[in-house]
């Protein structure tokens, strides 16, 4: 999700899914970051009952995503960019209506949070909180389930 990319109000699911079937599209919109990315494409994919998931970036994305995903355990392998074989496929600029795809009332992310804060989120802090959550609201569950037994 570019929403949160500064200068960027669009939905990147939206705008760079030219060419592929609407049902075959999956997207989520509270990603700003890329271990954000990660961990929401899981989450998603795990709702949806996906037996096999994987990422498809080029090796500059792959370098960055690599440490989220040992950082986080998340168990996904990577679909990497053949750039030889993208430059030699005819490249035609599609058609894209960017207004489907405009997020209202857009502020970019260096105006909301300061540079601090944007490079924690990168590093994945807002992934530990949420997984911290998650096993939160776990334990509460199994407690409450027991109480009940």
């Amino acid at each position: 999700d570019l929403s949160g990319v500064p200068g960027f109000p669009l939905w990147e699911g939206e705008v760079f899914g030219i060419g592929i079937p609407k049902e075959h599209i999956f997207t989520e919109t509270k990603a700003e970051h890329g271990s954000e990315n990660l961990y929401y494409l899981i989450r998603v994919a795990e709702k949806l009952g996906f037996q096999k998931i994987a990422l498809a970036t080029d090796k500059y994305q792959a370098s960055l995503m690599f440490k989220h995903i040992l950082k986080f355990n998340f168990y996904i392998p990577f679909l990497p960019v053949v750039f030889d074989t993208l430059h030699s496929l005819p490249l035609d600029t599609p058609s894209i209506n960017y207004k489907k795809a405009l997020v209202e009332n857009f502020v970019k992310l260096d105006e909301r949070v300061g540079k601090l804060e944007q490079y924690r989120n990168s590093m994945g802090r807002r992934v530990k909180k949420a997984i911290k959550e998650e096993k939160k609201a776990a334990k509460q569950a199994k407690k409450e389930v027991n109480s009940n037994l």
